[in-house]
């Protein structure tokens, strides 16, 4: 029991020394608990899930914050990403609403501040029909979108965190819908160093010393010129240039 709490603070403090063995970027997703809900709603705070059965969790004509918060990570931009939709209400009501142009994307994916609206089930990149309706109506059909089709995969919020500290990760909704729903899985998170990306520019070569030129007698024949120059238009024979010996032949 006393070398637990030790040995949990040394693993949070390799996390940055991880990330930077791994090029500057890392796939955090090991730090999330139940991520994917192979053991239901574990490892979630706040708001409990309507359901989270089938291999994926949903929220039903409710309001909701859920989250997971991960302490003393390092500075860098974490990208925080799930397969997921919302709908507007009963299908009946959400669905004309976004053909019109009148749906309200109310649930979110977060990081700390940071927040980005789900996709709408009846997004134009989903292979499905309204009539008949082939959209997903429950968690087995949500399920099948998501491990089946790998369907509704554009939820992404990006955050930058500029010096150490803790990461609050979750979905949420205030506004109260009737009959809405939000479902989701397959949370991951991705590690991005702040340096990454940014390029090194080398500053340009300092220009090469200049140098004397001497003939193997000691006698100065050139004074201060650059090393490719010294030799140029001198007479076949021995030189010392700089501190090196130099042959200028007569070809």
């Amino acid at each position: 029991a006393e070398a637990l709490p030790a040995a949990f603070a040394a693993l949070r403090a390799s996390l940055k020394e991880y990330a930077e063995a791994a090029g500057g970027e890392a796939d955090l997703t090991f730090l999330l608990e139940n991520p994917d809900f192979a053991t239901g709603g574990s490892g979630w705070d706040g708001t409990p899930f309507t359901a989270a059965n089938a291999g994926v969790a949903e929220f039903f004509d409710t309001t909701y914050d859920t989250y997971q918060v991960l302490e003393d990570m390092p500075a860098g931009t974490y990208t925080f990403r799930c397969q997921g939709f919302y709908r507007d209400g009963d299908y009946a009501q959400a669905y004309p609403a976004h053909q019109g142009g009148t749906e309200q994307l109310r649930a979110v994916l977060y990081v700390n501040d940071c927040e980005q609206p789900f996709l709408s089930l009846f997004d134009e990149s989903a292979p499905y029909t309204y009539s008949p309706y082939t959209y997903p109506d429950d968690v087995w059909t949500a399920n099948d979108a998501f491990n089946r089709d790998g369907q509704y995969t554009a939820n992404t919020v990006e955050y930058t965190l500029h010096e150490q500290g803790d990461l609050q990760l979750g979905v949420a909704k205030n506004g109260y819908r009737l009959h809405d729903w939000n479902c989701f899985d397959n949370f991951e998170l991705h590690y991005r160093s702040l340096a990454v990306g940014v390029e090194f520019v080398p500053a340009e070569s300092a220009p090469a010393a200049l140098v004397d030129v001497y003939t193997v007698d000691g006698l100065k024949v050139r004074t201060g010129v650059a090393p490719a120059e010294a030799l140029l238009g001198l007479p076949p024979g021995l030189y010392i240039v700089g501190k090196e010996k130099k042959v200028v032949t007569g070809e």
